[in-house]
């Protein structure tokens, strides 16, 4: 199972889904993945593939449960590098350009000396 393409069908599930076959392995993927990611002591590159799908799953959209197990999915893999985990985070979060709020303002440029 992969869980990339499972995240957009529990994205789109309704209440029912928590009782499905699909859910629930999903949950035991993500409630488990952590420990086994911090016991192979995972690269950064394998780090960032697992965050990557991980990622899916803090959605709004995702039932609770899932979330959840994402969140503590996430605190495990800060355990091997929170410097990753910490930058991947912001940069989903971050608006992609360095844009003013208000309109007719502009963007504060950062000089160098």
């Amino acid at each position: 199972m992969s869980l990339r393409s499972q995240a957009l069908v529990s994205c789109h599930a309704g209440p029912v889904y928590s009782h499905t076959l699909g859910f629930k392995l999903q949950l035991a993927v993500l409630e488990g993945l952590g420990t086994l990611c911090v016991d192979l002591a995972l690269g950064d590159r394998d780090l960032l593939d697992v965050i990557d799908s991980c990622m899916l799953y803090l959605s709004a959209r995702q039932p609770k449960k899932l979330q959840e197990a994402a969140i503590r999915t996430f605190l495990y893999l800060s355990q091997l590098d929170p410097d990753i985990v910490w930058l991947y985070l912001c940069e989903q979060q971050s608006p992609p350009e360095n844009t003013s709020p208000l309109p007719g303002t502009s963007s504060v440029e950062r000089q160098t000396s």
